[in-house]
């Protein structure tokens, strides 16, 4: 039972690291001043990568995969709640073609994207 306990405290410690990692990573993009209409999801991301990389071993593809989700919610967002519909056009079509000379027509939120 000791052993259990240990090792549920060491592994609760591994899960505090990355989160950190990964909340300081959020908070360098300075996403709540940059995309102020997002949802603030990062823990959310991170759990579903626990889900799927749950072992211990996989912390580095934990924090980079929940990094990865993070950005695409980002994405998501600017999609789904927030751009209209011309600036979404060009916005894809930049995308598709990987095109930087469009980046001049989209409005600021979607550049730092």
């Amino acid at each position: 039972m000791k052993f259990a306990k240990l090792d549920f405290k060491i592994l609760q410690h591994s899960h505090k690291k990355e989160t950190n990692e990964i909340n300081r990573w959020w908070k360098g993009l300075d996403v709540a001043t940059n995309f102020p209409f997002i949802r603030d999801r990062f823990v959310e991301c991170y759990f579903w990568m626990l889900g799927v990389y749950f072992e211990p071993h996989y912390a580095i593809a934990r924090t980079f995969a929940t990094k990865v989700i993070c950005l695409i919610s980002i994405l998501d967002d600017i999609y789904d709640a927030y751009g209209t519909y011309e600036e979404l056009e060009i916005f894809t079509k930049a995308i598709q073609r990987w095109d930087t000379n469009c980046i001049d027509q989209l409005p600021d939120y979607m550049k730092l994207w």
